[in-house]
This record gives C-alpha cells, sequence and structure tokens, in this order.
C-alpha cells in the first residue's frame, strides 16, 4: 500500500529534528496537514512524537518548579522575590521595602528619597527645608497671641 503524503515527509522529520520544542501542530501549519499525519509520518521514521518539555527554574533559588507552579518553588522565594532593598537617604542604612512601592517611587522621579524610618524622614527635611537649612529663623521672637 502507497500512502501519499500532501507534504514531504523529509522535511517534516527536519522540521520536528531542528525544533524538537514544537507541538505537533504547530509542525502541521506550514505544511497545510494535520497533526495526525505529522504523527503517523514520525512514527514511521521512529523520530520521536512527543515536543521536549522545557523545565521552568525557579527565579530565587533556581530549584526545578513543578508543572503548576508558575514563577517560584515556595512561598519564602515568592516573598524574597518581592522585596527590594534601598538606601536611606538620611542615615545611609539599608532597609528592605515591597518591590511595588520601590518601582512607583521610580517612576515618580522620588528616588533620591527613601527612608527606613519617620525619625529619619523628619530629621532629612528638618536639615534640608526646616529651620536648620535656615539659621536666621531659628532665634526669632514668637509672636503674642491676643
Amino acid at each position: 500500500m502507497v500512502v501519499k503524503y500532501k507534504a514531504d515527509p523529509a522535511k517534516v522529520i527536519a522540521s520536528r529534528l531542528s525544533n524538537p520544542f514544537a507541538s505537533l501542530q504547530k509542525i502541521a501549519d506550514p505544511f497545510h496537514i494535520s497533526r495526525e499525519w505529522v504523527r503517523r509520518i514520525l512514527v514511521r521514521a521512529n523520530v520521536a512524537t512527543a515536543a521536549v518539555r522545557v523545565i521552568r527554574l525557579c527565579g530565587i533559588c533556581e530549584k526545578p518548579l513543578k508543572s503548576n507552579q508558575l514563577k517560584h518553588c515556595s512561598r519564602s522565594c515568592r516573598h524574597q522575590a518581592s522585596i527590594a532593598e534601598a538606601v536611606c537617604s538620611n542615615c545611609g542604612k539599608v532597609f528592605q521595602l515591597p518591590k511595588g512601592q520601590f518601582t512607583a517611587r521610580k517612576k515618580r522621579h522620588l528616588s533620591n528619597y527613601f527612608f527606613c524610618s519617620k525619625v529619619c524622614y523628619g530629621q532629612y527635611f528638618g536639615k534640608n527645608y526646616g529651620f536648620l537649612s535656615h539659621p536666621e529663623n531659628i532665634n526669632t521672637p514668637k509672636r503674642s497671641s491676643r
């Protein structure tokens, strides 16, 4: 029995060998044949029909991920990925804050002003914009109340 193909089997096999990650449907589409025909051609040629699966790794610890996990292998890795490190503008201390807050401040061009606490925030703005930046205002008499 002679089987007539719409596509050259050698080209279909070459397509599988050149791209082992492609599904049968993606191999079949350029040749305008069904994925079943691609499967039959590959079986007759003793070529693997299943696409090679890509092993995805965790973004933090680089352990292999299970099929249902998206980016991280555990809650601790997911938490670690959502934290950014910044340097306090007042004391120079390195501290952590949520990555979303860090990127939002960067977008608003407020990247020069990261503070580790309210105390550092107050000291910085008091030093740069308050009475300490204008010494002439320190010893001014208070207004009397009526």
